[in-house]
């Protein structure tokens, strides 16, 4: 993913971000946060020649979603 990195949507992310990190969001009209851990990042394109970065996570209760890698908040890293 490093030679597409000018070309994607908060690529900055990247440096933040890393597989195995905890990580937390929130959704809409709750209090409480969510937590999961990043299985994967990749890019995807999305609308006319715009990639976003995207984190596959998998959550607390074993199951797997897909986010915008802006939307997650870190908590915390691997080992």
């Amino acid at each position: 993913m490093n030679g597409e990195q000018e070309n994607l949507f908060d690529a900055a992310l990247l440096k933040t971000f890393h597989i195995g990190d905890l990580v937390s969001w929130k959704k809409l009209g709750r209090v409480d946060k969510d937590y999961g851990f990043i299985q994967e990042i990749y890019s995807e394109k999305r609308g006319i020649n715009r990639k976003f970065i995207f984190a596959k996570v998998i959550k607390t209760d074993g199951t797997y979603e897909p986010f915008n890698l802006s939307y997650l908040t870190k908590e915390s890293i691997k080992n």
